[in-house]
């Protein structure tokens, strides 16, 4: 037995002991002296008894209250000899941990509960006897069920115990997933101890594991990844059946080790569905673990409404929208539906080349209904007749998208103002990721634009006052120097920085506000409304959990600019360096580019 205290900086209030017991000596109240000290008792007492309870004392003791479940993989795949030494670890295990309650269980396709480690050992040796118990004739050994031995095994323990899991198995699952188990055993707080043994070597391969889509849409084609474990070189026929649906097969050459392999599949009924992995071996040693089942899940079709503005092209985009699975319906432009109710049906629109003109305002509303109010999807192809006044600017589908459609130049004169949170909140690798963010943005600038910081907590001051970006050394020290302290208040230093801009005479103007916490509630929208109206943009960065995500968010669409959302404090210095250079490059280029084809 023993105590622990969990805080130690009350220990020096016993200091104050020694002077209740001064003041009583020369106490005026009147009192005798027996009831002067009678008092400083009682206060010692009161005083020791507050000590005691801030140092937070613990008082620990030691037990056996543990409950350890052994689970032991008996199933064909692993060796003899390490099926019978993992018996006997498992029987000197239990004979020195002594904990409060023990369960041995062995596995393969199925889990059955050993008596003790007696029997375990003979089960693990292969012995046969007639009065076998009836754990050893019910267990499978054919194939192997890791999820469905630790969701038994689970079940096994004792509650209100410190609860261990040790898992002796060679880890090859032919049926199953036991990613499936691992949530349950976190839940119940079980630790897992696993203990790797060796695989038979006869030659053998097996199924080690199927990796297949939950969900996929009717006659959308899908991948089978299939690995698999081989003790030789050997050749196979590799399978994937799904009854009255699909039949694959594939000829593969199997190298030392694990391989492999992709399948297509394809399902057209909409269900529950079942696959079945088949591997097929001349002379196989163990037929039992060459076969895994997969379920997955076919949902509707989706449907897509394809708008084609130029109908000598209409055949490529559609071919490549049918096979991949999707039930494709062409309309022209005049035709697109103008209520939302006659979109519903449908889970996207493709807008190929439709020239602005083609569709009128009620259309795009209800377009953008369909969009904004019941979630689906648009996704818009065309040519430079998108972009500019006549195309798609300050219309509708530009408020869907993330891009906008104005065409600007590159500016000859830009100038950036980052209004920085320096509060207490922003202490750590926060403050220091966002200077060096600041400094990245200051890289990105060219000579002639012009930068400012202003950094805040509940005031604001100018670590760096609005000026050429020339003298990068010398701003990039003055950021530097930026050390947080104070509350968080937003709205002076982000009207400090319009007021700044507004008497600057640059093509550009553009903010970029990063906070990671809660300010004072002011008029946010009348100061943006303002800014709009000056033609100064602002865009956001809301840095963690406890930031005001839904004011920064709206600061950025009344600025006319981007929000980011940012839970890795090591992001904000690369979305400084994009937000920059995206506000000072044209929106329209033209200029030969190559593409180039990546694999995911």
């Amino acid at each position: 037995m023993s105590i622990s205290l969990e805080q130690l900086w009350p220990l020096p209030l016993i200091l104050v002991l020694p002077f209740i017991w001064w003041v009583q000596r020369d106490s005026f109240s009147g009192f005798e002296s027996r009831q002067r000290i009678l008092q400083s008792i009682v206060r010692s007492l009161v005083l020791l008894l507050l000590i005691g309870a801030l140092l937070q004392p613990t008082l620990l003791r030691s037990g056996s209250w543990q409950s350890v479940v052994y689970l032991l993989d008996l199933s064909a795949s692993v060796s003899s000899a390490s099926r019978v030494a993992a018996a006997e670890w498992i029987t000197q295990a239990h004979e020195r941990g002594q904990p409060d309650h023990v369960q041995i269980m062995a596995f393969a396709a199925d889990t059955v509960s050993v008596a003790d480690p007696d029997e375990l050992r003979l089960m693990a040796s292969g012995v046969q006897s007639g009065d076998e118990p009836q754990s050893r004739k019910l267990l499978n050994r054919g194939e192997t069920s890791l999820e469905q031995a630790l969701h038994d095994a689970r079940r096994e323990f004792v509650p209100e115990h410190i609860k261990r899991l040790v898992l002796l198995s060679d880890g090859h699952e032919t049926t199953g997933s036991t990613s499936n188990a691992l949530a349950g055993l976190q839940r119940d707080g079980i630790q897992v101890f696993t203990f790797p043994i060796d695989s038979r070597n006869v030659g053998d391969a097996w199924v080690d594991s199927v990796l297949v889509p939950d969900v996929v849409a009717a006659n959308e084609p899908f991948s089978i990844e299939v690995s698999i474990y081989s003790q030789v070189q050997q050749s196979a026929l590799l399978e994937a059946v799904a009854a009255d649906e699909f039949y694959e097969t594939q000829s593969i050459k199997l190298e030392e080790g694990l391989s492999r392999f992709v399948l297509e599949g394809r399902l057209t009924d909409v269900g529950t569905k079942t696959i079945d992995i088949n591997l097929r071996i001349d002379d196989d040693p163990v037929f039992e673990n060459n076969q895994s089942r997969q379920s997955i899940w076919v949902i509707e079709q989706p449907r897509v409404m394809y708008v084609e503005g130029f109908e000598e092209s209409q055949r490529f985009l559609m071919a490549a929208l049918e096979s991949g699975g999707i039930s494709v319906e062409l309309v022209r432009p005049e035709d697109l539906p103008s209520t939302k109710e006659e979109l519903e049906p449908y889970d996207a629109i493709v807008f190929s080349d439709v020239p602005p003109s083609s569709v009128t305002e009620i259309q795009l509303g209800a377009l953008s209904a369909f969009v904004s109010e019941l979630g689906r999807g648009f996704v818009l192809a065309g040519g430079d007749a998108m972009y500019g006044e006549d195309g798609y600017a300050d219309s509708p589908i530009e408020k869907m998208l993330p891009i906008t459609f104005s065409v600007r130049e590159r500016p000859e004169e830009f100038a950036l103002i980052i209004v920085l949170d320096k509060s207490w909140s922003m202490v750590g690798p926060k403050i220091e990721l966002s200077k060096e963010a600041s400094k990245a943005a200051v890289d990105v600038l060219a000579d002639h634009h012009q930068i400012g910081v202003v950094a805040f907590n509940n005031s604001f001051d100018w670590p760096v006052l609005l000026q050429q970006a020339s003298n990068r050394v010398w701003i990039k020290n003055k950021i530097s120097t930026i050390m947080p302290s104070g509350h968080t208040n937003i709205f002076p230093a982000l009207e400090e920085a319009y007021t700044s801009l507004l008497e600057a005479s640059d093509d550009l103007k553009h903010i970029i506000l990063l906070s990671d916490g809660r300010t004072y509630p002011d008029d946010y929208e009348g100061l943006l409304t303002r800014m709009a109206e000056a033609e100064i943009s602002v865009s956001t960065v809301a840095m963690g959990e406890e930031a005001d995500h839904e004011l920064l968010t709206n600061i950025a669409e009344w600025g006319n600019g981007r929000g980011y959302v940012v839970k890795n404090a090591a992001e904000v210095p690369q979305i400084f360096a994009k937000e920059t250079q995206r506000a000072t490059q044209r929106t329209l280029v033209e200029e030969p580019f190559k593409p180039l084809i990546q694999k995911n």
